[in-house]
C-alpha cells in the first residue's frame, strides 16, 4: 500500500512538473497570432516602401510635364503676341484708309518675316549644340594628331596599329565635317583676334607683322548653311530688286549661313 502512495505521488508531480515545462494548447496559438502578426507587419512595410518609391517616381514625372507644359505653354504665348501683333498693325493700316490688299501684303510681309526669325532662332540654337558637342570631341583629336607626331613604328604591327587608330582619327573629323566644324586655316594669314589668340612672338624680316607663322593648336569653325526653306520664303516676299540681288548672290556663290566660332587657334605671331 506504501509503494502504491508512493508510485501516485510520483506520477502526480510528474504531471505537475509537465504542465510547468510545457506551454499549453492555447500558449501555442498565442505564440502562432505573434509569429504570423510580425509577419504580416513586415509585408506591409515592404509594401509602404514600394509604394513610397513608386510616388517618389511620379513625382519627378510630374515635375518634368510640368516644366514641359510651362516652356510649351510659353512658346504659344510668344505665337500669340506676334499674332495680335500683326492684328494690330492691320487695323492700323485699315484706319489709315489703306487697300484691303495693301493690308494683306503687309499682313503677309509679317507673317513670313516672323517665320524666317523663327527659322533663324532655331539655326542658331541648333549651331549652339554643335558646337558645344564638337568642344568636347576636339580634345580628342589633338591627342591623336600628337601620337601620330610622336609614334615612328619600327615594325609591321606597329604599323597596323598606327594605321588602324588614324583610321577612327579621319573617321571623327568626316563626322564633324559632316555638321559643319571645319577646321581654321591660319599660318602665312594676318593675325585675326576673333579666330586666333597669340601665345608666342618670333622676330622675322621675311613677312609682315603680325602674320601668324605657325599654328601650335588648330582652331576650328562651324559654318551652317541657311536652311532651303527660308531661302524660298525670303524669296518669294520679296521685290523685284531684292529678287534681282538675291540672284546676283547665288550666281556668284554667296549663301546665308551661320558662322559659330568653336575653338581659336592658339598660333605664333611675327613681330619686327
Amino acid at each position: 500500500q506504501q509503494q502504491q502512495q508512493a508510485h501516485v505521488s510520483q506520477t502526480q508531480a510528474e504531471l505537475e512538473e509537465k504542465v510547468e515545462t510545457e506551454p499549453s494548447g492555447s500558449d501555442q496559438l498565442l505564440q502562432g497570432s505573434l509569429a504570423a502578426g510580425e509577419e504580416q507587419a513586415t509585408e506591409q512595410m515592404e509594401e509602404d516602401v514600394e509604394v513610397q518609391q513608386d510616388e517618389v517616381d511620379v513625382t519627378s514625372l510630374w515635375y518634368a510635364l510640368q516644366e514641359r507644359y510651362e516652356a510649351v505653354q510659353q512658346y504659344s504665348e510668344e505665337v500669340a503676341q506676334r499674332v495680335r501683333e500683326a492684328e494690330e498693325k492691320q487695323v492700323i493700316a485699315l484706319s489709315r484708309g489703306g487697300s484691303a490688299l495693301e493690308v494683306l501684303a503687309r499682313v503677309r510681309q509679317d507673317l513670313e518675316n516672323a517665320k524666317l526669325r523663327a527659322e533663324k532662332e532655331k539655326a542658331q540654337a541648333r549651331a549652339q549644340e554643335v558646337a558645344a558637342v564638337a568642344r568636347k570631341v576636339l580634345p580628342i583629336l589633338d591627342n591623336f594628331e600628337r601620337a601620330a607626331a610622336v609614334v615612328r613604328p619600327s615594325t609591321a604591327a606597329e604599323k597596323a596599329v598606327q594605321d588602324s587608330y588614324q583610321a577612327v582619327y579621319r573617321q571623327m573629323q568626316d563626322i564633324l565635317r559632316s555638321y559643319g566644324v571645319e577646321e581654321l586655316v591660319c599660318e602665312g594669314k594676318p593675325f585675326d583676334p576673333l579666330e586666333h589668340e597669340a601665345i608666342m612672338q618670333e622676330y622675322s624680316a621675311e613677312v609682315p607683322d603680325g602674320t601668324v607663322l605657325t599654328c601650335l593648336q588648330k582652331g576650328y569653325v562651324l559654318r551652317q548653311p541657311a536652311s532651303s526653306s527660308s531661302s524660298s520664303s525670303s524669296q518669294s516676299s520679296s521685290s523685284g530688286a531684292s529678287e534681282e540681288k538675291q540672284d546676283e548672290e547665288q550666281e556668284s556663290g554667296k549663301v546665308d549661313e551661320t558662322v559659330l566660332l568653336v575653338r581659336p587657334a592658339l598660333v605664333k605671331v611675327s613681330t619686327q
